[in-house]
């Protein structure tokens, strides 16, 4: 049964537990921590998030004793789980992120900015990108468009 009739529109993308099914989606996030320690989830049409968009991982709090990481940016799927990928490896290589942490080395030739901010209920932290001048700064990123991510984090 659909959980989410939203979905029966064929103009709007499907989430993973309507195309599959909840068995299918529990069984491939049960591989994601045995293979990987961490899954993630791609929710593209989240009214509480910035651009409707709520990348984020699971499983970074148990088997990395690290908060798990969140994307609110409108990015193709494969481009985000690089970045998170990236990022993991690197918390996996002995590296704690924290907010506040402007990191490099995850996108080439521009930095990160990890911020506080939650995701269900549970903290997490969000990667904040950068706008195409490579400026991580709120107030002079543009209000309408890149600072869109901050929405939603605490300060």
């Amino acid at each position: 049964m659909n959980d989410h009739p939203e979905h029966d529109r064929l103009d709007k993308p499907v989430c993973d537990a309507c195309a599959f099914g909840l068995d299918e989606m529990e069984a491939h996030e049960k591989e994601g921590m045995k293979k990987c320690g961490w899954y993630a989830h791609f929710v593209i049409d989240d009214d509480e998030m910035p651009y409707g968009y709520n990348i984020h991982t699971h499983g970074l709090d148990i088997t990395c004793k690290h908060l798990d990481l969140q994307i609110c940016c409108p990015l193709p799927i494969e481009v985000a789980h690089d970045i998170l990928s990236i990022i993991i490896k690197e918390i996996k290589d002995g590296d704690v992120f924290s907010a506040g942490a402007r990191v490099s080395g995850i996108i080439r030739n521009y930095d990160v900015l990890f911020v506080e901010a939650t995701e269900n209920d549970r903290p997490v932290l969000r990667v904040i990108l950068p706008d195409p001048t490579g400026c991580l700064d709120k107030d002079e990123m543009d209000p309408s468009d890149w600072a869109q991510q901050y929405n939603g984090t605490k300060p």
